[in-house]
Parts: C-alpha cells; structure tokens; sequence
C-alpha cells in the first residue's frame, strides 16, 4: 500500500518549510502516520545520516517503518537511519545530516531545560530537524519554548533562555507553594505564539486521515472496600495514615495527592520503599471478572499495581509487537512507557487501571488503539473508584490542565464553600440530619 495521500500532501508542504527554515514540525494526530512522512520528507531533502530519537518502545515500530518505506513510497530512501531512545542521547555522535524528534513535546519542560533537552541541542547545533508529535502543546504554549530552543534556527533564538521569552510571550503570575510566592509561567499568550511559529507546523486530524473509528470513552466505577477509604480520610484529615503497621506521612500537598491517587487503587508506597505495596485487589478482580474473556491492553500508573494486575493475568506481554500478532496475550504496562509509539490497534478494549496527573499522558493513553483501517469505535474503559479521586483528575486532564496540589486544594476550598452557601438556606433539624453540612 503507497503512502496515504494525506501523507504525500504533508511531505510536499513540509519540505518546502525544512529547505526554507531548517525546521518542520508534523503536528499529526496520533496514529496518523507521522513516522513514514517524515522518512519521505527526508528521501525528498536527499539527507544520507539521520537521527531519529524516540521513545524506547517506539523503536522497533520505527526499525520496521523504515524497512517498509521503499515498498510503501515506492522509492528507496536516501539515508542511512540511526534510531536512539531518549535515555541513550548522549551515545549519539554520528555525523548526522538530518535530525527527527520524536514525541517532541517530551523536550519542552519550562521554566529551565531538563538535562535530555540540553544534550540534544548540542546534536541538533546547526542541523536542520523535523519535529513531530500529536500534541505539541498538550498543558500550555510555553512548552513549545524549549521545543524550538534545540534548533540553531529557532524564530525566538534572539531570547537567550526561557525567562526572557516569557517577559513577552506569557503572562506571569505567581502562586504560594509550600510557603513561598513563586512565578507560574503556564499563561502563554496564544495569539502571539502562533503568530511566530505557525508556518513551521503541518497539522493533520485523524479525520482528515481517513479515520472511520475513533476512540470511545466509559466510565466504569467500583465500590473501594472501607480500608482504603479511611486510609484516604485519614490522609486528607491529618496528613499521615497507618499501613501494615507503618505510619505514613505526607511530605507537602504533592505527596498528599500522589498517595491518595495510589490509594483509591489499591496501594500505598510506605516511607523508604519506592516500589510500594498492595493493598487491596479490587479493581483488578472487577477487571478479570468482565474482561477475562476479551483481548485487552492495561496501563497502569505505580509499580505496585502491576503486581496485583498481573496476579489475574500471569499470561501477559509488554511487548506491543507480541500483543498485536497473538490473541492470547494481555498486554499490561505502565502509561508512562506505553503512551507513545506503541500501537496496540488489535486490542478489543483499553483499560486504565488508574489516571496520570498530566494532560500529556491522558491524551496520548487514549490513542493507543487507534488504526486508520478500524471501523469500529474502541472502548477506552476507566476505572473509577466511587471515592470521586479519579472523576477529580479526570476532570483536570481532560481539559489540558494537569491535576496538581494547588488544583486539589481549589477545588476543596471551592467544595466547602458550596457546603456552607446550601448549610445556610438549611433548617437546624435539616443540619442535624445531614452531617456533611456541619463544620
């Protein structure tokens, strides 16, 4: 099958931009084929040493398009490709022609630069670069700083970091966190971003790929046993709970949240063990009693909560490639590791065992099963927890916000304060009678 004509269109428009601005960046959705259009666009430039990095389980996926595309475009490439995970960047030291980044909202972490984003500038120091991702900009605009920071040519290279694009380019504001008034750089200023950077994206929507299913969301909730609930109200009450015996404190609000989304699954990571323990198995015996029968793909969120999954399923793979070609397979993995290149199209279902606090993460879970050649929606299934803990988070990522202390506690005080406006319309025999409205 040659490339799908919304894929030769894009590698024609994206080459003009990389032959006039030594960048390009594919903004396709998930699943749209951003990997084979960004080899055409490479043949097309006549590079001969290319870099892809990627996500570790992306690479095999990646190693196959590439063996695939003479046949696919009908035409050999002209270069040689070198693949390399994001852990392993610093290994790269090829005399590269042409560098593509993958998932390269991975790079965009602000105010400062991580140490990985550091690293591929340097490789990228007067090369030209395709960049691609389904979501460049998933939390805020100020993540396509770094993003373009990477390339010689970036258009705001006149900003020598971060801190002096933000006075220009995003409204600041500052928040107290743990005590201290500190600056908060999520406000960018769309308009004026887009202004400066929009002739470099190529964007394509599954639809406009020809995409007949898509992905269809359902929420399932489950009764959590009392223990793990007091355990929450023990957390949110006074800050610390008690676990096989352990006292377990919060460190901050952050702690607070994150223990409280390993709780209302089932686990709990006790001081000085970072693998945790389990505590319950609830979700994953509602999951093995509706689900046994199907073949389904899991994600889970902490270390501990594979454990119990696995305990239901002992007959499971986190090789994507051995899901998809055998049908007796359960595949389980972390979102963290799955949300990326890795196409689990065969799966009848997806289950998410628990919900990330990143916008990124919830966007990119939900297209893993994503085929152009589906005709049937996919269910994604969550599993909520009839604490409301997930619903909170849901809420927050759906809409690009990622689910943070000062979220929660906004949240709570907004919580209160209907409590108190209804408690003072009430009668003091209704007040006795309904305990949630006393404070």
């Amino acid at each position: 099958m040659p490339l799908y004509p919304h894929q030769e269109e894009a590698s024609k428009k994206a080459l003009d931009i990389l032959i006039n601005h030594f960048m390009v960046y594919l903004a396709m959705e998930p699943r749209a084929g951003k990997t084979l259009t960004s080899f055409d666009i490479a043949t097309s430039y006549e590079a001969t040493n290319v870099l892809f990095i990627t996500k570790k389980k992306a690479i095999n996926s990646i190693a196959r398009d590439y063996s695939k595309y003479p046949n696919i475009a009908g035409r050999p490439a002209t270069f040689d490709l070198e693949i390399i995970n994001y852990a392993s960047i610093h290994k790269a030291d090829g005399k590269y022609d042409l560098i593509i980044i993958d998932e390269a909202h991975s790079v965009g972490a602000y105010p400062k630069p991580g140490v990985r984003c550091k690293t591929i500038k340097k490789i990228c120091k007067g090369k030209p670069i395709i960049f691609l991702s389904g979501t460049p900009s998933p939390e805020s605009y100020s993540q396509l700083y770094h993003q373009f920071w990477v390339s010689s040519y970036s258009p705001w290279r006149r900003y020598r970091n971060f801190y002096k694009w933000a006075k220009d380019y995003v409204k600041v504001y500052q928040r107290t966190i743990k005590g201290y008034q500190m600056n908060q750089y999520d406000r960018a200023i769309e308009t004026k971003i887009q202004a400066d950077v929009s002739h470099l994206f190529i964007s394509t929507t599954q639809k406009q790929a020809g995409f007949e299913a898509q992905v269809e969301e359902r929420f399932l909730k489950v009764k959590a046993p009392k223990v793990l609930k007091d355990m929450m109200g023990d957390l949110q009450d006074d800050w610390f709970t008690t676990c096989n015996g352990i006292q377990v404190p919060c460190n901050g609000g952050g702690d607070l949240v994150n223990k409280l989304g390993q709780l209302c699954s089932g686990t709990l990571i006790l001081p000085d063990d970072d693998d945790g323990v389990a505590i319950s198995d609830y979700k994953a015996q509602f999951i093995f009693d509706h689900f046994a029968k199907n073949k389904i793909a899991i994600l889970y969120r902490y270390r501990a909560e594979k454990e119990i999954i696995t305990q239901f399923f002992p007959n499971y793979t986190e090789s994507p490639e051995e899901f998809n070609e055998r049908s007796d397979k359960t595949f389980i993995c972390q979102i963290q590791s799955a949300r990326e290149g890795v196409d689990l199209k065969t799966a009848d279902a997806l289950i998410m065992f628990n919900i990330e606090y990143s916008a990124t993460s919830y966007f990119q879970a939900r297209e893993r099963t994503q085929s152009r050649n589906k005709k049937h929606n996919t269910p994604l299934y969550w599993i909520f927890s009839d604490t409301g803990w997930e619903q909170k988070v849901y809420n927050a990522v759906s809409r690009k916000k990622n689910f943070t202390w000062s979220y929660y506690n906004k949240a709570q005080k907004t919580s209160r304060r209907k409590r108190r406006e209804k408690a003072a319309q009430m009668s003091i025999e209704d007040l006795l009678t309904n305990s949630q409205y006393l404070m």
